[in-house]
């Protein structure tokens, strides 16, 4: 499978290697990837900067709740195309009933 601008949903979906750095790709920044876990873990201490986007998905855990939020969000990732770096974060919580959490940051 072949990664470009949509890049992220590759990322998303385990093709972590598929990321390109072609023009016009979007590269994965780990400055980024923290920014997203703190705003999952700590939202209102963690604001966002004004030049980012940010997406966040939350609901039951399963084997392809990573996958399934990347194809709900395909028309958000159309919106941030323009944005040249990312970073992601998940986490899994709850002994029995599982929740994800998952935000992904744009700038």
């Amino acid at each position: 499978m072949e990664c470009t601008t949509a890049g992220l949903i590759c990322w998303l979906t385990g093709s972590y290697s598929a990321i390109t750095t072609a023009p016009g790709s979007q590269l994965y920044k780990c400055d980024l990837e923290n920014l997203a876990a703190r705003r999952i873990l700590n939202p209102t201490a963690n604001p966002l900067p004004a030049e980012a986007k940010e997406l966040k998905a939350e609901g039951a855990w399963h084997n392809d709740f990573i996958k399934d939020t990347a194809k709900s969000w395909s028309t958000e990732l159309e919106e941030v195309r323009s944005k040249r770096h990312f970073g992601c974060f998940y986490i899994v919580s709850g002994e029995q009933e599982k929740i994800a959490k998952l935000a992904c940051v744009f700038q």
